[in-house]
């Protein structure tokens, strides 16, 4: 799998979109292709969750071996210019969960307006 051209299976991100589509779009009944507008007051766009059991693969130490490896060898590729470090997915919101856990979470002030106003439409006074 991968590679340039149809001879090394290259266009392999073509079929990963089609799959999301499929699985976000048409098995929730909601919008797919060029009908997904998230410029609608409510877009109809699907969700699609799935839960994987590593284990009934292969022994679960041999699977957290390898991912932490791959991890690594990500972590450890050359950097893009100006960058020092490489994220893998998650990294950057974990970071931002625990900063947020230490000093608590920034409100916006439209945020707190609009929290003061439903407050005071529910009769839940400001600060809570």
């Amino acid at each position: 799998m991968g590679g340039e051209g149809e001879e090394y299976s290259g266009h392999k991100g073509y079929g990963l979109a089609l799959m999301v589509d499929v699985l976000c779009g048409v098995l929730s009944g909601s919008s797919t292709g060029l009908g997904v507008d998230v410029d609608k007051a409510k877009p109809n766009v699907g969700h699609f969750f799935m839960a994987i059991d590593p284990a009934a693969f292969r022994p679960l130490e041999e699977f957290k071996r390898d991912m932490d490896r791959l991890a690594r060898e990500l972590k450890d590729s050359p950097k893009a210019q100006g960058q020092n470090r490489i994220y893998v997915h998650g990294e950057k919101s974990f970071a931002k969960m625990e900063k947020y856990r230490r000093e608590g979470v920034p409100l916006v002030a439209p945020v707190v307006e609009s929290m003061k106003k439903i407050g005071n439409e529910l009769g839940v006074p400001w600060p809570i």
